[in-house]
């Protein structure tokens, strides 16, 4: 069940998004049961049926039910929040002087956290603790649901960065990372790229004519070095992964969605 929630204001941020809820089944049938949340970026895209402008979709929806059909996740409800007018302002740590805009980062995260998150837990049934809640993306949704760990941790304890612009502001977020000294209960986190990354049609103009020395993969490598000199593990509380042949678009993201689901809310649920 997919219910919209429009619009959904925000006194932080000052302005207004749609934001779609999808319920597991049986939720309306189990009224003492909780669930765990995961909140998603780029809401408008994620789930099915398409948006109505006929571009390519996620269906993160279709993905969830199969699995839960098969018992290889357990039931979690899933929050797409729609990016706004401001997507690279909003989706971003700091400014970056090339793009000529970014940096409202803290002020979505705390929207999301301290106003979105509140309004889910009160009108659904939650399982509201950090260890429960999971904040993902992919592109700039990924990098802001990365830049999550680092200072709202406390909020999500599990993270899902798929395809994240790790390029912004000239490597910030992996200079973030690297001076983190991250918390006792570190969050889970997926870390994910495609080997054709370079082909995505989400490049800006002046991204294009940018000469960076790291591909994307580079970056997700080099990021993955980070975090498990920070004492992370894979296959325990991270997962980095390749997408061989994969792109930056939803098309890939959404086929890859399920190891996203599977990793973060399988039936042994880290």
């Amino acid at each position: 069940m997919l219910i919209k929630i429009s619009p959904f204001f925000s006194e932080i941020l000052d302005n207004e998004r749609e934001i779609w809820v999808f319920l597991p089944p049986g939720y309306n049938q189990r009224p003492r049961r909780r669930y765990p949340v995961f909140y998603l970026q780029d809401g408008q895209r994620i789930f099915s049926p398409p948006a109505g402008d006929g571009l390519p979709q996620w269906n993160i929806d279709l993905t969830a039910l199969e699995l839960m059909k098969k018992k290889q996740i357990r039931g979690i409800i899933m929050v797409g929040i729609a990016h706004s007018g401001g997507r690279e302002y909003e989706y971003t740590p700091t400014f970056d002087q090339e793009e000529e805009t970014g940096g409202g980062g803290d002020d979505y995260l705390a929207f999301v956290s301290r106003e979105l998150k509140p309004f889910v837990d009160e009108h659904f049934r939650t399982l509201s603790s950090r260890s429960h809640t999971a904040i993902g993306g992919s592109s700039l949704g990924g990098l802001i649901s990365l830049y999550a760990a680092l200072g709202y941790s406390h909020c999500f304890g599990k993270i899902a960065a798929m395809s994240p612009s790790l390029w912004w502001d000239n490597y910030v977020i992996l200079k973030f990372f690297q001076a983190w000294s991250p918390p006792h209960l570190k969050p889970v986190i997926w870390l994910d790229m495609g080997t054709c990354e370079e082909d995505r049609d989400e490049l800006t103009e002046s991204e294009d004519e940018r000469d960076d020395d790291l591909t994307p993969l580079e970056q997700s490598e080099i990021m993955t070095r980070i975090l498990m000199g920070k004492g992370y593990r894979r296959g325990r509380n991270l997962r980095s992964f390749t997408g061989y042949g994969a792109s930056h678009d939803e098309i890939s993201w959404g086929e890859r969605f399920d190891r996203v689901l599977t990793f973060l809310f399988g039936q042994q649920d880290r």
